[in-house]
């Protein structure tokens, strides 16, 4: 079955240009050119995505993010041509927006995006000891879409990673019992394609080069950077990095 797709943006040649590129991927398309008529093509039938620019004239994409929840759950990706957008960016975060993409437009890249938000990929898991920085991270990760499980252990993350697939894991460095090295290393014996952001709240002597030497695609510290953190996930997850 076709997914539908709304395009909103108050340049009409790029919603030209995006309505026919995704009709040739074989999506159906409606466009919107301001957040108020976004808000009525909503109001008149479910999308399975949004592309909503961030600035426009009237009802801007923030505030129509906000009403469209009111309405029904439809995943959003923002479109800025600004960096002066941030704190709107921010907010559209906040608001549950899937991702941001930058004008102009890469259109490989817009693509597989879609795609990835579209399939429905598998959940991330966020391995801490720490109920603080597990219950933040993972807040931080179901606020932007994604899907998330958890655990407070590297034993119980390795029974896990047996049992179901997960698209990323975040592992802390430092837990009791196996520390997330010893169970980085054991679930790669299991799952050798699942990539790893290995983090740590201490000052661990030579923490980010023997996190990739034991095969972590990146390295976070804690307290948690929100901007780094999404840029790191999209990174790996959509652009394979």
């Amino acid at each position: 079955m076709k997914k539908d797709i709304l395009v909103v943006d108050d340049d009409p040649s790029i919603r030209k240009t995006l309505k026919g590129i995704l009709e040739d991927e074989g999506y159906n398309v409606a466009t919107a050119e301001d957040g108020l008529k976004a808000v009525e093509e909503i109001k008149a039938r479910p999308f399975s995505l949004i592309l909503m620019d961030i600035m426009m004239p009237g009802l801007k994409g923030v505030e129509a993010m906000k009403e469209i929840k009111k309405i029904r759950s439809t995943t959003v990706i923002v479109i800025t041509g600004h960096v002066e957008e941030e704190e709107l960016l921010r907010e559209a975060r906040r608001q549950g927006a899937r991702a941001v993409v930058h004008k102009p437009l890469q259109i490989p890249e817009l693509l597989k995006l879609i795609k990835a938000v579209l399939d429905g990929k598998a959940p991330l898991l966020v391995v801490d000891d720490e109920d603080s920085a597990r219950k933040t991270l993972s807040a931080i990760l179901e606020d932007s879409g994604y899907k998330v499980e958890t655990t407070h252990e590297g034993q119980k993350a390795i029974d896990m990673a047996k049992e179901k697939d997960y698209s990323l894991i975040f592992m802390d460095a430092r837990m009791p019992g196996i520390n997330g090295f010893q169970a980085m290393k054991e679930i790669k014996k299991i799952k050798p394609y699942v990539p790893f952001v290995m983090f740590t709240g201490y000052k661990i002597e030579h923490f980010m080069e023997k996190s990739k030497d034991c095969g972590a695609r990146a390295t976070l510290r804690k307290p948690f950077n929100v901007e780094e953190l999404l840029k790191i996930t999209q990174e790996i997850l959509v652009e394979g990095k």
